[in-house]
Parts: C-alpha cells; sequence; structure tokens
C-alpha cells in the first residue's frame, strides 16, 4: 500500500521555517534596557494615563521600524519573522511582547515583583542558553531577533 502524507498547510509563499544566526546577547540586552527606559515609565506613577505609552510603545515597538524597536536599532539587532526572514509586523510584535509587558506592568506592584523578576529571567536564560536565542514571546509570535539592523 502507497503511503499517504498529510498535506502541506503552510503557504505557498512561506519558506520552511528556518532560525538564522542569533544576535549577540549584550547587544540585545543593552536593547531591551533602552526599550524599558524610554517610554519612561516612571512618569505614570504622577501622570497615570501615561501606562498607555509604554504600554503601547511594549507591545508595537518591534513591528515599527522594519522590525527594530529603538533600542535594537541604536544596538544593531533586528526582530524577523522565522518563516519567511521578513521584518517583524504590527500583529507579531504585539504577540511577541504581550508578555513582556505584562511583566513591566507587575513592576508597579509591590506583591507581583517576584513573578516579574521570575518571568525576566526565564527569558534571560532562553535569549542566553537557547541555540536560537528566542524567548517565550519569540516562539509565540513565530519570531527571531538575529543581528542585521543597521544603526541609525
Amino acid at each position: 500500500l502507497p503511503q499517504i502524507s498529510p498535506p502541506d498547510l503552510r503557504s505557498y509563499s512561506e519558506k520552511p521555517q528556518r532560525e538564522g544566526q542569533k544576535a549577540p546577547a549584550l547587544q540585545r540586552i543593552v536593547a531591551d534596557i533602552i526599550d524599558r527606559i524610554l517610554p519612561c515609565p516612571l512618569v505614570a506613577y504622577f501622570f497615570p494615563p501615561w501606562i498607555l505609552v509604554v504600554i503601547g510603545y511594549g507591545l508595537l515597538s518591534d513591528g515599527l521600524l522594519e522590525g527594530c524597536s529603538v533600542g535594537k536599532r541604536l544596538m544593531g539587532p533586528r526582530t524577523v519573522i522565522v518563516a519567511n526572514d521578513n521584518p517583524c509586523n504590527l500583529a507579531r510584535s504585539f504577540l511577541r511582547n504581550v508578555g513582556w509587558t505584562v511583566g513591566q506592568m507587575c513592576y508597579m506592584s509591590l506583591w507581583l515583583i517576584p513573578f516579574a523578576f521570575a518571568y525576566d529571567l526565564v527569558e534571560l536564560m532562553l535569549v542566553l542558553f537557547s541555540p536560537a536565542g528566542r524567548r517565550l514571546g519569540d516562539w509565540v509570535a513565530g519570531t527571531q531577533v538575529r543581528g542585521i539592523c543597521g544603526h541609525i
């Protein structure tokens, strides 16, 4: 009897998933620090509506500037879609950063800080020690940070 294989459900425009060279960890860490400081989250303590700016930047920053948040643009890495090597778009940026943004919000409540710290620690370990350097948000969104973005 002939073997019957399941149909390939990928879009014809997608290339097979592959992971490229991950961005250097130091570049990613410094870019992350810049992206955490840039929207000035402490302003929200004095002007609560500012939290919308912080959340918006956190969720959408990797979908702007051709897959480069401001921190990534300054440091060199770029977020790309693994399936086709295109720069991260706004929808993928939202998926990729929702956990990171919720974690950042947890730092605003004293009793949630340990959970936020634990999440950040897991993300850091994945960036440092997984072969592709993909954190949880990258797996959810199908993205990877690679060292290919030009400096400003």
